[in-house]
């Protein structure tokens, strides 16, 4: 008898740590097979299932056979639970190559754990081993890529560099864009602003990473410029890719507070995207936005090179904003050209005046490029205005750092009628996430009437708009589907309603 409760405690496990573990297995795939972070709530997951485990070995103890049904009904709850959470996942956990290889691994170390339970002679100890290994699958996943990382590192780097050495013998001029915000901005506004004059091609949406770059040069038909975005989400990414596509020419949109969970501080954020000015061997070749801090310090350290933006040699001026878009005047030098353009938010101004100065350089007169930025259109996810009926829906998705999302806060105040926000808050903010969010919270009382507040950061937000004095009314929901369910009960004709980020 012993023995088949032992079997059955076996597949017990297995059946709880599947699910479970594709969960964790697609946040370690999305964060580029680095082992990821332990939120508090999964901790709360684990202890659950623990204590779990301690009950039913204690109840086995008291009344045999307790303890095993106790056991079967908290693993069938708890299998269901982590099914429909993995169902539910936005980014599914894809089994390539390299997921396969950690998946493999991981089961492995999942079985050999699972099969120590036949060690135990007693099945009240049985028990607490069994809860021990489902409380503790995600860890050794975790684990599991921490031992691959090595490996996958080794075979990243003899795949890449097979790629930049084919890079290297194509003959166009390589434009970098990096920044903690505005890559994909400026890239698009670049691309229009050159392609009167020029074949140009650019790396896709918004892929910015080695192995997106080198997606999107595997279509490369001889044109004469390739413009791509670099991203960073940990030290030693902008080397990386600077190894692949050695820039002729770079653009640094900014640094503010992101990827602060990898980086740690903004300093060391800035340290990492200077990387690529100073890779660039032509100082003059190099455009700093001239409206943040952090640039403009940079920018001290490469005499020769551009600012851009509200002030500097290719300065946006005379900004204002409508329902419609916005209207400015792009300064180089003595002239001056009128840009109206469907984009919103003053930082879309200022990277247009980047992507003017990078275009400026190439010989592309101020006229062509104020002409070719009136033709843009805006970014999918990117404050993006829509109608739905009577309802504007702004179309914020995308957006992960404060300097978007005040700037966004700041041209709702363009639009007229009941202003709606749906607000998720800025991810990815480290130690900082409470004082980010508190930042948007403080942004979003001097402008909205109703604030729908979901996830993790929502207590922070609600904080902030508290601290300013909101007088609004504000409503939590659990997520994002939620939400989406409520919006029809709280939305009324000629609302305006803004997804600051995360849209259903």
């Amino acid at each position: 008898m012993q023995e088949y409760v032992l079997i059955s405690l076996f597949f017990i496990i297995l059946a709880v740590t599947v699910p479970k573990s594709l969960i964790v297995a697609g946040r370690v795939q999305r964060a580029n097979y680095y082992p990821c972070r332990t939120s508090g709530a999964e901790w709360a997951e684990y202890a659950a299932t623990y204590v779990t485990g301690l009950a039913a070995a204690l109840a086995e103890y008291a009344a045999r056979g307790a303890g095993i049904a106790i056991l079967a009904l908290a693993a069938a709850a708890g299998t269901i639970f982590y099914s429909v959470k993995a169902y539910k996942m936005r980014v599914k956990f894809r089994f390539t190559y390299r997921a396969t290889r950690l998946y493999a691994l991981y089961q492995a170390m999942t079985t050999a754990a699972s099969g120590a339970v036949f060690a135990f002679s007693g099945i009240p100890a049985a028990l607490m081993y069994a809860a021990l290994v489902a409380a503790v699958s995600p860890m050794i996943m975790r684990f599991a890529a921490a031992v691959l990382l090595p490996f996958e590192k080794k075979n990243n780097a003899r795949y890449l560099k097979k790629y930049a050495e084919k890079y290297r013998e194509m003959n166009f001029i390589r434009i970098a864009v990096t920044g903690s915000f505005g890559k994909t901005a400026v890239k698009n506004m670049l691309y229009a602003a050159l392609k009167s004059h020029y074949t140009v091609m650019m790396s896709e949406g918004n892929f910015n990473t080695p192995f997106g770059i080198v997606k999107s040069l595997e279509k490369y038909a001889g044109e004469q410029i390739f413009i791509a975005e670099f991203g960073a989400r940990r030290k030693g990414d902008i080397a990386e890719l600077n190894r692949l596509l050695p820039p002729d020419r770079a653009v640094i949109t900014g640094v503010g507070e992101q990827h602060l969970e990898t980086f740690g501080s903004v300093s060391a954020v800035a340290k990492e995207k200077e990387k690529l000015a100073a890779a660039v061997s032509d100082p003059s070749h190099i455009v700093f936005n001239g409206s943040n801090a952090y640039t403009a310090e940079m920018a001290k350290r490469y005499p020769g090179s551009v600012t851009a933006g509200e002030k500097g040699e290719v300065a946006a001026e005379r900004i204002t904003e409508t329902e419609e878009g916005l209207r400015f005047y792009l300064r180089y030098g003595g002239e001056r050209r009128l840009v109206t353009f469907p984009l919103h938010g003053k930082h879309n101004a200022y990277n247009a005046a980047m992507a003017a100065a990078v275009a400026l350089g190439l010989g592309v007169p101020l006229k062509d490029i104020a002409d070719s930025l009136k033709r843009l259109t805006p970014v999918p996810h990117r404050f993006e205005v829509k109608k739905a009926g009577d309802i504007t829906i702004i179309d914020d998705g995308y957006n992960s750092n404060i300097e978007g999302a005040e700037s966004g806060a700041e041209s709702l105040k363009a639009f007229s009628g009941r202003k709606v926000v749906s607000a998720a808050g800025v991810a990815e903010a480290g130690a900082k996430k409470r004082e980010i969010n508190m930042r948007l919270g403080s942004a979003l009382a001097g402008v909205a009437d109703v604030v729908i507040l979901s996830g993790e950061n929502s207590r922070y937000i609600e904080k902030g708009l508290k601290q300013r004095g909101f007088s609004g009314e504000i409503i939590k929901t659990r997520g994002i589907n939620q939400t989406a369910k409520a919006l029809p009960h709280i939305l009324r004709p000629g609302d305006v309603v803004w997804f600051q980020n995360d849209i259903p």
